[in-house]
């Protein structure tokens, strides 16, 4: 009687100590959860809840309204391209378009004169742009070489917006001329947007040339909300994940891993998957907090499983190549 009641006891035990070691086993290897509540300061995502966050951005605005002769059916990306690559041969006039000191003169008031920008004078009806797209391996990188294209166009935008600002009233046709291009610009970033980085400078061009077409025009009202609009769409939707995603905190990284890995895989808005794949190339180094060894392997697959998805999306390919590729030594380089 009591030695089957020891068996018993002692078989129990052991299902006891199978089950915990499994439990162990399981844990050991489980990604982690999205996040609830706040991840940083004033900034909460809780994606499970609110789906929406990953929802594709829209453009709080119809930039027709704004630009009604922005309706000519080409792609604008070669006059972009072109504009990139004469800035590239002179960057210091183009981004440093005024003089050092206070109330310094431009090196030109004449965009004729400047090859930049007089191709996105004749860029800014174009309704496309389909620039990085055609080789998102050009911009979906990690480090400066990245980000060196959209600077340049950056730049070119800048520039044209800074002679618009100074010309005099008898010049205002060239004036709204510029504002329309780095309106339309700002849009086609926008509308792009494989990185982050493209973007917010694409949102800061377009809020830039709708503050001046306001002003120059009052025949278009509609420009002068589009800067409210704007401001909401980031503060809401944007900036939050933008925080999350590119945070070098390491108590953020540490919290915000399920999110990198929730994002990756389930964001309806492409730019947000891009920026999550590269991040998972990063976890392959660091995520954040001691204890999280099943998100850097889990990391180190995602990333090698999708730069071999033939059917992936060729700009998803493109981030998940770049992730599966960055090295320790490099990381280092590129930091956190």
């Amino acid at each position: 009687m009591f030695g089957n009641r020891l068996g018993w006891g002692i078989s129990a035990a052991l299902a006891v100590i199978i089950g915990l070691g499994l439990w162990l086993i399981v844990s050991a290897n489980a990604i982690s959860k999205p996040s609830q509540g706040m991840v940083a300061q004033k900034v909460s995502l809780n994606l499970l809840s609110h789906p929406e966050m990953l929802d594709p951005i829209q453009l709080p605005f119809n930039p027709q309204a704004i630009l009604p002769s922005m309706t000519e059916a080409k792609d604008a990306a070669l006059l972009y391209r072109n504009a990139i690559d004469e800035c590239k041969s002179d960057v210091y006039t183009y981004r440093d378009m005024y003089q050092a000191g206070k109330g310094g003169k431009p090196k030109s008031d004449n965009y004729k004169d400047l090859p930049a920008i007089a191709f996105i004078v004749d860029a800014r009806n174009c309704t496309t742009m389909n620039l990085f797209t055609a080789r998102p391996e050009e911009v979906i990188d990690y480090g400066k070489e990245g980000g060196a294209p959209i600077d340049l166009l950056y730049y070119v935008g800048k520039a044209a917006s800074k002679i618009a600002l100074r010309l005099p009233a008898d010049r205002r046709d060239e004036a709204l001329a510029l504002a329309e291009a780095v309106f339309s610009l700002g849009v086609k970033m926008c509308n792009e947007r494989l990185r982050w980085q493209e973007f917010t400078y694409g949102a800061e061009l377009l809020r830039e040339g709708a503050y001046m077409i306001n002003k120059l025009d009052s025949a278009r009202p509609a420009a002068g909300a589009v800067d409210a609009g704007m401001k909401q769409l980031l503060e809401s939707r944007c900036n939050p994940l933008a925080h999350v995603i590119t945070s070098v905190d390491q108590d953020v990284i540490g919290r915000t891993a399920g999110d990198i890995f929730y994002i990756a895989k389930n964001s309806k808005e492409r730019l947000w998957r891009v920026e999550s794949i590269l991040k998972l190339g990063r976890y392959k180094f660091n995520v954040g907090t001691e204890g999280r060894g099943a998100d850097q392997r889990a990391a180190i697959f995602a990333v090698k499983r999708m730069a071999a998805d033939a059917k992936l999306d060729p700009v998803l390919r493109a981030a998940a190549k770049a992730a599966d590729e960055l090295t320790l030594p490099r990381y280092n380089m590129i930091g956190s």
